[in-house]
């Protein structure tokens, strides 16, 4: 059975994930408008935003794909009971 702490850790992540899509883009946008260093750190800070982002993806698909099978192994263990 899944736990609700991992159901909570999962919708934190999904929360995260998009926090941090949304700050990449807002930095993005702020280094269209800068020129020059600035304009390289903010690229740089959302980059790193984003690997972060791509982190927390690749982490919830791993949950997704170990609850699947999970799922797949109970309903082919105990047909009757799903």
């Amino acid at each position: 059975m899944i736990d609700w702490k991992d159901r909570r850790a999962a919708k934190a992540a999904v929360k995260e994930f998009g926090d941090a899509l949304e700050q990449a883009q807002q930095m993005l946008k702020q280094a269209g408008a800068k020129a020059g260093d600035e304009a390289q750190g903010l690229r740089s800070q959302a980059a790193a935003r984003l690997d972060a982002a791509r982190a927390t993806l690749e982490d919830l698909q791993d949950r997704a794909a170990a609850v699947a099978r999970f799922t797949d192994d109970y309903v082919r263990d105990a047909p009757w009971k799903a």
